[in-house]
């Protein structure tokens, strides 16, 4: 009998559901279930609580099963941990487990992500109400949480810093304002003043500022409140002094073009006549004059560190390419003059060449013709056995087949066969010959098995197999025979070649090799 489940719950995966219904008793019902990670599970019954897992993902194995089986009674807490990626429950009881390194624990399940945390919640509200006992909730420290408390406190006590600025800034635009309505009023002023100037007699003192300098000097007097950039500004300057930009050449330089202005300042001063309209130029000429430009390294911030100069990094494989080549360049150099300065006579070289290939032919020819003989007795001992092995299956005579199959020289001829040291150039033969030898001994194998219960009809069937093995023999064989005639024949033309040697030492040669090569034969 299943059991029954509630039709709003959420709906299991298929093998978790599959394992849920085999652990479940018959008149056990399931009060609440959620799914957590991937291939894992909670089910509260009304006994007990499970905690499922299945696949590789949750226990390793590809058909891995877990099954954490809790009763009520036996449970002393639940503890739900959460954290910033993800919460977990963990099932604790009375008993001592003991530990197996590389086990999956029964009594813990891992959910990932904001959307199963919300599924933890509510399966631990309704475990805590399946239980009767309080859960135990941690909650994980979050350092990123942390991270951001601490830069909003930072920027909180930042705030008042950035305002303050702003009101020194709308203070400084205010006075700039002041100024720049000021030449009107400084104006009418210097005209009163050159006027009241003229009355006065010659013998007074005359003064060498203007009302230019007396009014800018009122105007900084008014404004004797400095701004925070104004601060800033001046701490630079200050501690700039101790590098100054100009040498010693321009200041000099520049001593004669103050004394000059100062000159024109007193002259304009002194004729009181011209000092209405000196003034006006003076004042429609301000607004629009630039300000002073300053050496680069008078505003430079001491306190940052000076800039890196880059090294530009040479090539070093083009470097070393160039030396490689120019010592193997040295090497040709000293070796080519030695090389070419001596040459053997050409009767004693090839002489010696045509000696030393004719004998490793003759040489090479001896052992394939010594190999062939070796692997064709003992092919012919095997291909025997097979003809009277085949004439035996055509008769249908199962005692001769079991006694052939009794006395089978196949594995005997198979050892030798792979013993023999092979010369060059006849691996594919032997190849061909064994696999021949080792599908006729599977085959009498098979026939001496199968022979109680096998008719005629099917034995005649295994002929086929039978054929196939004594062709791979046969050419085997053949194959050798071709190597040899190969090798045979670049034995002669060897011999035939013309040559510089002794006439009679070439005559006694050739008319000794055939005699050597029929003796082979």
């Amino acid at each position: 009998m299943p059991p029954s489940r509630k039709t709003s719950m959420e709906e299991l995966d298929e093998r978790l559901a599959l394992l849920r219904d085999r652990v479940l008793a018959e008149n056990e019902t399931v009060v609440a279930q959620v799914e957590a990670d991937h291939g894992q599970a909670v089910v509260v019954t009304s006994h007990r609580i499970l905690i499922l897992k299945v696949g590789i993902a949750a226990t390793g194995k590809l058909d891995g099963e877990v099954v954490g089986q809790f009763p009520f009674p036996v449970i002393t807490s639940v503890s739900v941990r959460k954290g910033p990626l993800g919460a977990v429950i963990q099932v604790c009881t009375a008993a001592k487990a003991t530990p197996i390194q590389g086990a999956v624990p029964d009594n813990v399940v891992v959910f990932t992500g904001p959307q199963r945390v919300t599924k933890c919640e509510s399966i631990a509200t309704k475990i805590e109400s399946a239980i009767g006992k309080p859960l135990e909730w941690i909650q994980a420290s979050d350092k990123r949480a942390d991270e951001e408390t601490i830069r909003d406190t930072d920027k909180a006590t930042v705030v008042p810093k950035t305002e303050r600025n702003k009101l020194d800034e709308q203070s400084l635009t205010s006075g700039e304002e002041t100024t720049a309505a000021e030449p009107e009023l400084l104006n009418q002023e210097a005209t009163e003043t050159a006027l009241a100037n003229s009355d006065v007699s010659s013998e007074e003192p005359i003064s060498h500022k203007t009302s230019y300098e007396s009014a800018s000097e009122e105007g900084s007097a008014r404004r004797k409140r400095r701004s925070l950039a104004e601060e800033v500004y001046s701490d630079m300057l200050a501690s700039s002094v101790s590098r100054p930009s100009e040498s010693a050449e321009q200041i000099a330089n520049r001593e004669p073009v103050d004394k000059v202005g100062r000159d024109e300042q007193d002259q304009s001063a002194q004729s009181s006549d011209a000092v209405p309209a000196d003034i006006e130029n003076k004042n429609e000429s301000l607004p629009h004059a630039e300000p002073a430009t300053r050496a680069p390294s008078a505003l430079r911030n001491p306190r940052l560190p000076k800039p890196v100069q880059r090294r530009v990094k040479r090539d070093k494989a083009v470097m070393l390419i160039v030396v490689l080549l120019a010592v193997l360049l040295a090497g040709i150099a000293a070796v080519a003059p030695s090389r070419f300065a001596t040459v053997d006579p050409p009767h004693s070289k090839g002489s010696t060449t045509r000696r030393e290939d004719s004998g490793l032919l003759y040489k090479h020819l001896l052992a394939v013709t010594n190999y062939r003989n070796d692997v064709r007795v003992q092919v012919a001992r095997a291909i025997e056995f097979l003809d009277i092995f085949e004439s035996a299956i055509k008769s249908g005579d199962k005692s001769a087949l079991m006694s052939l199959a009794a006395q089978s020289r196949l594995e005997e001829v198979c050892t030798i066969v792979e013993r023999l040291d092979t010369p060059a150039g006849l691996l594919g033969a032997k190849e061909q010959i064994l696999a021949g030898l080792s599908l006729a001994r599977t085959l009498v194998g098979k026939i001496s098995i199968d022979l109680q219960t096998v008719s005629g009809e099917e034995l005649r069937r295994n002929l086929v197999e039978l054929y196939e093995a004594k062709s791979k023999l046969k050419r085997g064989l053949d194959y050798i025979d071709t190597v040899r005639a190969q090798i045979e024949r670049r034995c002669l033309d060897a011999r035939k070649v013309s040559s510089t040697d002794n006439f009679v030492t070439t005559k006694k040669t050739t008319k000794s090799l055939p005699l050597r090569i029929k003796q082979l034969k």
